[in-house]
């Protein structure tokens, strides 16, 4: 949290705080509101009392117009919900009776899909069509008319089929299975005529027959292919009773509802055809009809149109949403509708409560107009240090919260003056808080800072604020860093400036400790690398300084071997800032107070030591005052182990005390046994070496030769020996 610092006039000053994000905490801003709100208050009553002076009996108008305002508000945020509630019922009604209808139509579509396969199956079959030929040739076969039945048995399973009839190419009935007494009819005959012309099912539309019942005729022509061309042999007529399917499909509705309904209607001249039976009219299939020239009926509208939503009237005079769709491959229009008032009883129900809460709102407003009104006029009469005092412990609490907050927080004048400061500051910079109002804020920056202040508020003045990072010096001279976020104000044309004040030193060292890490994990990968390409323990060690001192920020870094004979540490490597420092002291592996430090024990005791502050830490006794001298404030030291013993330490010194945290230590531990193993080889290889050398020596001593016979070359390869013997060259 950052805590701000600001001032209003020279009568009264007040600190407030805001976060990081530019926004005052709850329990702070509720205590600047309030603030805000007394003084806002005092002035407007002073201000309104003496523009009116005896006229505070009476409400104000700017009071009125508030009220009335907010009158108005309330009234037309009610008229545009219910408007809104409205449109978004009618619609959320309209897409349930698009996909009402959608569903509707498609099945629709599928049922005629179905008889027309029904009727197709039998015109492609050619084995009934032989087989009605047969009987057709000899009709007193039964055997022949059984045959005929057992084809024709699947569609009278289905009671869809009213009559089934068929007739030869003559005309003459073959076959019948259905009610008796109903007759194929004249319109059947046509349709038979047409199907016969254009060589295909035709599925006929809805139509009285003879006997005034309302059905379909779906004649199926027959013929066989022969040399001459296509012989007629005769006619499957389907006669498709509506009732039993396709009504109730048409009229059946997904959910439960008064006054939905679902209408199949057609053009018939200028008329419009109501094909099914309606919910309130009983009859009207194929009888009813509407002029297409009223505009608002919404049955004219879907012939007329090409399908979509509608609303206005329907058979009935009733207004009604609907949904109109074309029935694909027929003449035929789908409605689904609903009465308007089923759809809008429900939210005319709500918006009796909507008024009911409008009211109350209103009235409530209304009172609390006239309470506050009769309390302002009642506070305004109070005393004034009443209100002073009230004002007065509102400061005093915010006061309290600013001189304990764990930020230092700096009021500035125009001229960078301290002229305000909390208790942190005082205890960061060490100051009484007469001292610090005498300092500037220039005073408080150390002198190597940039840039310098008044280009830094340049930038506050500009910007009106300013988060940056600087060094600040302490009464004593110490520096530390700090982050500053600094901001400009101008109260009553007096300039301010209000600066919070963060010490980042812990931020600082852990940024220059992560920084460390990272160089120390570049000098494990390049240690690795000097170990590999040294060629000797001289230039091996020295590299390895280098590389721990550079990457690692150290003030210097040395290894030592024992001398066994003296029990001493003698320095064999180093890089860093020595100044004389290994030459001047005396480091010893025994328990004396030379062997105290920690090379000595670490050599001795085989496992790291760390002494993380040279000044208090008494181990580093005997060699303080030359290791200060020289910089350096910690060390570690970390055995060498070669075969088993410890041969000697590598010796880190640090800069600052503390540094040779659990990560550091081990980085430096595995970088020493690395360092270790390549001792370790290096001292295999010399000792390899001189192995050799005293071979080669012995073998020459004692007149011996050697070679080499190659048995796939059959050639011999000789030293230099046997060449000297016989007194003859290579």
């Amino acid at each position: 949290m950052i805590y701000l610092l600001s001032a209003c006039g020279d009568s009264f000053r007040f600190p407030f705080f805001i976060s990081s994000s530019g926004k005052l905490p709850g329990y702070i801003s509720t205590l600047v509101s309030r603030i805000f709100t007394l003084e806002s208050i005092h002035h407007w009553e002073k201000e309104l009392f003496m523009k009116t002076k005896g006229a505070y009996n009476h409400v104000p108008w700017p009071l009125i117009i508030a009220f009335c305002l907010l009158m108005v508000t309330i009234l037309v945020t009610g008229y545009l919900f219910y408007d809104d509630q409205q449109k978004q019922v009618r619609q959320e009604k309209f897409n349930d009776l698009s996909a009402i209808v959608d569903l509707k139509v498609d099945q629709i579509v599928k049922w005629r899909s179905e008889r027309l396969l029904d009727a197709v199956y039998f015109r492609e079959n050619l084995e009934f069509i032989k087989s009605v030929q047969r009987f057709a040739e000899n009709r007193a076969s039964s055997q022949e008319r059984q045959n005929l039945l057992r084809w024709l048995a699947p569609l009278l399973s289905n009671p869809e089929y009213r009559i089934i009839v068929l007739i030869d190419s003559k005309g003459v009935e073959l076959v019948r299975v259905g009610p008796p007494g109903e007759t194929v009819g004249k319109f059947a005959q046509e349709s038979i005529r047409r199907a016969h012309h254009v060589q295909k099912v035709i599925l006929s539309d809805f139509h009285y027959g003879e006997q005034a019942h309302i059905h379909l005729d779906m004649p199926v022509p027959l013929s066989r292919k022969t040399g001459a061309g296509e012989v007629s042999v005769g006619t499957l007529l389907l006669r498709i009773d509506p009732f039993k399917h396709l009504y109730p499909l048409v009229q059946s509705w997904p959910t439960s509802r008064r006054t939905a309904e679902t209408l199949l209607v057609r053009r018939d001249d200028n008329d419009v055809l109501f094909l099914n039976e309606l919910r309130y009219r009983k009859g009207t299939a194929l009888v009813l009809r509407e002029s297409i020239s009223p505009a608002g009926c919404v049955a004219a509208k879907a012939i007329l149109g090409k399908g979509g939503n509608y609303e206005g009237r329907d058979y009935r005079g009733m207004p009604v949403l609907a949904a109109v769709r074309q029935v694909a491959g027929t003449p035929w229009c789908l409605v689904a509708k609903i009465d308007r008032d089923e759809l809008l009883t429900p939210l005319r129900r709500r918006s009796r409560y909507m008024v009911a809460v409008i009211l109350l709102l209103v009235l409530s407003v209304g009172s609390l107009t006239g309470l506050y009104w009769r309390h302002q006029r009642v506070r305004f009469y109070r005393e004034l240090y009443q209100e002073e005092h009230k004002h007065r412990m509102l400061l005093d609490r915010i006061e309290y919260l600013t001189r304990n907050a764990n930020d230092s927080i700096l009021l500035l004048d125009g001229e960078f003056h301290v002229i305000e400061a909390n208790e942190k500051a005082l205890e960061v910079y060490g100051f009484s808080r007469e001292e610090i109002t005498k300092v500037t804020l220039q005073e408080l920056r150390c002198g190597t800072v940039v840039p310098d202040l008044a280009e830094r508020m340049r930038q506050v003045k500009e910007e009106g604020g300013l988060v940056y990072e600087s060094t600040h010096c302490r009464k004593d001279g110490s520096s530390f860093p700090v982050e500053i976020s600094i901001r400009y104000l101008e109260v009553d044309g007096q300039i301010y400036y209000q600066s919070i004040i963060r010490d980042i030193s812990d931020r600082k060292k852990a940024e220059v400790r992560i920084e460390r890490l990272s160089h120390l994990y570049q000098a494990l990968s390049q240690v690795n690398c000097c170990i590999v390409y040294a060629k000797n323990r001289n230039e091996l060690i020295i590299s390895i300084c280098r590389t721990i001192v550079e990457n690692g920020r150290f003030s210097m870094a040395w290894v030592g071997f024992v001398d066994s004979t003296t029990g001493r540490v003698v320095p064999f490597g180093k890089y860093g800032c020595d100044d004389g420092y290994l030459g001047d002291v005396l480091i010893s592996i025994d328990d004396i107070p030379e062997g105290q430090g920690p090379t000595g024990r670490a050599i001795r005791e085989t496992h790291h030591v760390m002494c993380q502050d040279i000044g208090s830490d008494p181990i580093m006794e005997l060699w303080r005052e030359k290791a200060r001298a020289r910089g350096y404030r910690s060390s570690a030291a970390f055995p060498l182990l070669v075969s088993g013993t410890c041969v000697g330490a590598l010796t880190v010194y640090a800069p600052a005390p503390d540094i040779f945290d659990d990560e550091i230590v081990s980085l430096l531990d595995e970088l020493s046994s690395n360092l270790s193993h390549a001792l370790e080889s290096l001292q295999r290889d010399e000792a390899l070496e001189v192995s050799r050398e005293r071979l080669l020596f012995a073998m020459k001593s004692s007149l011996m030769g050697a070679w080499e016979w190659n048995l796939e070359e059959d050639t011999l390869v000789w030293d230099d020996s046997p060449y000297g013997w016989v007194g003859v060259k290579p």
